[in-house]
C-alpha cells in the first residue's frame, strides 16, 4: 500500500507543540474542503470557523457544539464556557484573496477558482467558488477532465486543496452537521458562501426561519442541507441544472483529490471513466457510484484510491481491470460475465477473486446496478495521456 493520506505542511514550527499544531491546521483544511467526515454526524458541529467580532461565547454556550467540536475563533481571547476546544486564529475567510493564522508562519490562504491557475502558492491554500463565473469556471475544467482526460493542473498541487467538495459532488452530501461558519452578524451558515440557517444570540441558536435548533438527535429534514454551501452565491437552479446534466460530477471531485494527494505522480496520470478505460470491455459499462475506488493509471503502475480516506494500493492491471468492470456495472451477475470474458477466467472465478479484492482493499461490494442505468462512458482504452 502506498501512503498518500493527508500530509500537512507545518511552517515555523519550533517542535513545541507541533503535533497539536498539525492536528489543528488538518482539521482546518478538512473544513475547507467539507470531506470527509467519517465519523456518524449529528446535530453538533464538528469544526467551525469564527469570524472576528462574532458571537463566540453565544456559540460556545448553544446546542450547536459538544466536546468534539473545535472552533477557529478570530481576535477571541476570552476562556468562555462550553465544551468545545477554541482555537485562536488571526485573519478570516469571508473575501479572496484572504488568510486564517494559527500562529505567525502557520496559515492557510483562500483564492477565487477564476484566479487558481495563476497562483505561486507557498504554503497550504484553499480555492473557493465565489461566483457564478468561478463555478462555470468549474464545470468547464470538470467536462474537459471527462471528455478529454485533462484534468486542471493547477489543482493537483498538494498544498493547493479544492474548498466546499460537498456543494460541488453532491453525492458526497450526509445528514447532520460537519462544519459551519459564523460572521459578525451571529449568522450560521454550512460554509461561507451558503445561505443562513442559525442565528446565534445570548439566548442560543435559533434556525433564520424561527424554529429552535435541535440538538440532540433532530431529524434529518433540520439539519442544513451540505449542498447549500454555494446557493448564497451560485444558486440551487443552477447547480441542480448542472449536476443533473453531468452525473459523473461527483466521481470528478473525487478524483481530483485523489490525484492531488499524489504529488507529482498524479500529474499526469489518467483516471478510470474520464477519457481512459483499463480494459476495452469497459467501455459501455455503467459510471461507478461517486465513492467506489478511484482507478488511476501513472504509465508503470495501476493505482486503486480508496474512498472516504483516500488510502492509496498499487494493484496488478488484470485486478485494475477486474475492479473497473465489476464497479461499473455494480459487481452483479453480468458484470462477472463480462469480465469473465475480458480476463478468460469463469464467472464463479471472477466474482471469488473480486471479493478477496475488495476485503484486501478494506471495501464492501457495491450496489447491484440496474441495466437501466447503463451508460456509455467516451474512453480510450489502455492509453494514457
Amino acid at each position: 500500500m502506498v501512503d498518500t493520506s493527508e500530509r500537512t505542511t507545518v511552517h515555523g514550527s519550533d517542535g513545541t507543540g507541533q503535533e497539536r499544531r498539525r492536528q489543528e491546521i488538518g482539521r482546518l483544511q478538512r473544513w475547507f474542503r467539507g470531506y470527509p467526515y467519517t465519523r456518524p454526524l449529528s446535530g453538533r458541529a464538528v469544526d467551525v470557523v469564527a469570524e472576528a467580532g462574532s458571537p463566540v461565547s453565544d456559540l460556545l454556550a448553544s446546542e450547536l457544539v459538544d466536546g468534539e467540536t473545535m472552533v477557529f475563533a478570530a481576535g477571541f481571547t476570552e476562556s468562555g464556557s462550553g465544551p468545545a476546544l477554541v482555537v485562536p486564529v488571526e485573519g478570516g475567510v469571508t473575501a479572496v484573496p484572504d488568510e486564517i493564522r494559527l500562529a505567525d508562519d502557520l496559515y492557510v490562504e483562500t483564492f477565487d477558482y477564476l484566479s487558481s491557475p495563476y497562483l505561486a502558492v507557498a504554503g497550504p491554500a484553499a480555492v473557493r467558488v465565489t461566483s457564478v463565473e468561478d463555478y462555470q469556471a468549474f464545470l468547464e475544467d470538470a467536462d474537459q477532465a471527462f471528455t478529454a482526460g485533462r484534468f486542471p493542473g493547477h489543482l493537483l498541487v498538494e498544498t493547493l486543496q479544492l474548498a466546499d467538495l460537498p456543494a460541488l459532488a453532491p453525492a458526497l452530501a450526509r445528514p447532520g452537521l460537519a462544519r459551519l461558519h459564523l460572521s459578525a452578524d451571529g449568522m450560521v451558515r454550512t460554509a461561507v458562501g451558503a445561505r443562513p440557517t442559525y442565528v446565534i444570540g445570548p439566548d442560543g441558536a435559533c434556525r433564520v426561519d424561527g424554529k429552535p435548533a435541535k440538538g440532540d438527535e433532530p431529524g434529518v429534514s433540520e439539519m442544513p442541507d451540505p449542498v447549500e454551501a454555494l446557493t448564497g452565491l451560485v444558486g440551487a437552479e443552477t447547480i441542480g441544472a448542472a449536476t443533473s446534466r453531468r452525473p459523473w460530477l461527483s466521481r470528478y471531485v473525487l478524483a481530483l483529490e485523489a490525484l492531488r494527494r499524489l504529488g507529482p505522480a498524479g500529474v499526469d496520470a489518467a483516471v478510470s471513466g474520464f477519457h481512459f478505460r483499463l480494459s476495452p470491455a469497459s467501455s459501455d459499462t455503467a459510471q461507478e457510484d461517486p465513492e467506489r475506488p478511484v482507478l488511476i493509471s501513472t504509465g508503470t503502475d495501476v493505482l486503486a484510491v480508496t474512498l472516504p480516506e483516500f488510502r492509496t494500493f498499487r494493484i496488478g492491471r488484470d485486478a485494475g481491470v477486474l475492479l473497473e468492470i465489476m464497479d461499473g456495472l455494480g459487481g452483479g451477475p453480468q458484470a462477472a460475465e463480462v469480465a469473465a470474458r475480458a480476463l478468460s477466467l469463469s464467472p464463479s472465478t471472477v466474482d471469488e477473486l473480486y471479493r478477496r479484492l475488495l476485503r484486501q482493499l478494506g471495501c464492501t461490494p457495491p450496489a447491484p446496478r440496474p441495466a437501466a442505468e447503463v451508460r456509455r462512458v467516451p474512453t480510450v482504452a489502455g492509453s494514457a495521456r
